[in-house]
């Protein structure tokens, strides 16, 4: 029979579930809130560095940031803060629910695989193994500055891509890591889905089983005694309740904020990097054609791609048709089957 002690840390370590491409598994037989956990390879991950934006800000800055960035219709989001830096996974929050729902799982908190990962406090660089696949990671004085998922092993290649992608030199593959899983999330986790969520769960669950606890002892002591019971359980009810106030007041706060919010966002004129990415890529087809050269200046792209006989006068018509595109040129690159495309980009309302 387990201890006293086992007991309650049983009550006050979260019940984890693994979501993966393929499956939902429970990690633990506890009693404590229900953590989502999501495996690396169903995330996207950046790092923001917003110290240039104002303190009280930098939630909005940061809604803004993940509204352009997402590919999803609905973006599910874990935010962990460090000062000004904003390590933040994005996952399709319908695909996350529909998961959460056929496992018969109401959820209080949600995170990446990656946080329960041991936690680097220097500067250097990594791989480790995931539950699918492997993660590349960068860290910078503690900060999580960049990662990188692959399904296999990278090759020299991509591990040198993406070092260099984040001015870094390329260098040989490191030995790939495997780690047991913490049993908490090294940073403190935020999740934006709703102010409504279940996120003080746990502190509920806690706060209930210790009453349950309480009253069945103290029944047991003195059955004449229950009106202390009772006045307890009032007590108690009057904590829940000044606990769940803060959420009213914070969707209130949200609203609020939603017209400084959309202020910020017109700030913003042009399209993001990875909307231009995904729209130069998108007439690719079927052509067998690669991305082999990127440059974006304000208003302005060039790119290359290398590909059999490209044909100009395709890719010029398949760009004039975005909207947000115009002034295309393309021409022959300095190597064969290269070619170079030139366009202006319009600011946001002016396509």
């Amino acid at each position: 029979m387990k201890s006293a002690a086992e007991f309650f840390r049983s009550l006050a370590l979260p019940r984890r579930f693994l979501h993966s491409r393929t499956s939902v598994a429970q990690l633990d037989r506890t009693f404590g809130a229900r953590h989502w956990v999501l495996a690396r390879s169903m995330c996207l991950q950046r790092t923001f560095n917003l110290a240039g934006i104002p303190a009280n800000e930098r939630e909005n800055a940061m809604d803004i940031e993940i509204r352009q960035w997402s590919p999803f219709k609905q973006t599910g989001r874990c935010i962990v803060w460090e000062e000004a830096a904003a390590q933040v996974w994005i996952w399709d929050e319908d695909v996350r629910r529909a998961s959460a729902k056929n496992a018969g799982v109401n959820s209080s908190l949600s995170y990446p695989e990656t946080l329960l990962c041991p936690r680097m406090d220097d500067t250097t660089v990594r791989i480790m193994s995931c539950t699918e696949g492997y993660e590349g990671q960068i860290w910078r004085n503690g900060i999580l500055l960049a990662t990188r998922w692959w399904e296999g092993v990278p090759s020299y290649g991509e591990w040198s891509r993406f070092l260099m992608a984040h001015d870094l030199p390329p260098s040989e593959i490191p030995q790939v890591q495997t780690a047991q899983m913490l049993r908490q999330p090294w940073g403190f986790v935020r999740n934006l889905q709703s102010f409504l969520s279940l996120q003080y769960e746990h502190r509920w669950v806690l706060g209930l089983t210790a009453l349950l606890v309480f009253l069945l002892s103290w029944q047991v002591a003195s059955a004449v005694q229950s009106w202390s019971s009772v006045r307890d359980l009032k007590e108690q009810t009057s904590m829940l309740s000044a606990e769940i106030e803060p959420l009213t007041k914070a969707r209130s706060q949200a609203l609020e904020h939603k017209e400084s919010a959309e202020h910020i966002a017109r700030l913003c004129p042009f399209p993001t990097q990875l909307q231009l990415m995904a729209a130069a890529v998108g007439v690719f087809e079927n052509r067998q054609v690669t991305l082999a050269e990127w440059h974006y200046s304000r208003g302005s792209l060039k790119f290359a791609l290398d590909g059999k006989e490209p044909d100009p006068t395709y890719y010029i018509s398949a760009y004039e048709k975005i909207p947000f595109f115009k002034d295309v040129t393309a021409e022959p690159g300095n190597r064969p089957n290269r070619l170079e495309v030139k366009m202006t980009v319009l600011e946001a309302g002016r396509n």
